[in-house]
């Protein structure tokens, strides 16, 4: 695939897939994930930090056993972004300026 310098790409295993991209890692702390899927009102799941963690904890290994790709390794990563405090108008900003 040749790069596209408007494009943006967000999936769990594009580090693995799309070669010649700037890869980029958007993190956010449990207790913030937690906020905000309550305040979503997604009523269907718990959302409690503890649920959180343990979902992560369960994609992580299946995408290590299916893929054999951890992807929240770091080091798969061009530019990493604590989404925790920012919002998304930030999060596009930091990336923009990064890719530049």
């Amino acid at each position: 695939m040749k790069p596209h310098p408007k494009a943006m790409l967000q999936k769990l295993l594009e580090e693995c897939f799309v070669k010649n991209a700037f890869h980029v890692l958007l993190t956010v702390t449990d207790e913030e994930a937690a906020k905000r899927i309550a305040l979503s009102k997604r009523t269907d799941e718990d959302f409690s930090s503890s649920a959180i963690s343990k979902r992560n904890q369960q994609m992580k290994e299946r995408f290590i056993k299916n893929y054999r790709v951890d992807f929240t390794n770091e080091s798969n990563y061009d530019f990493i972004v604590n989404t925790s405090i920012l919002s998304p108008e930030e999060v596009i900003l930091k990336i923009l300026n990064e890719t530049k």
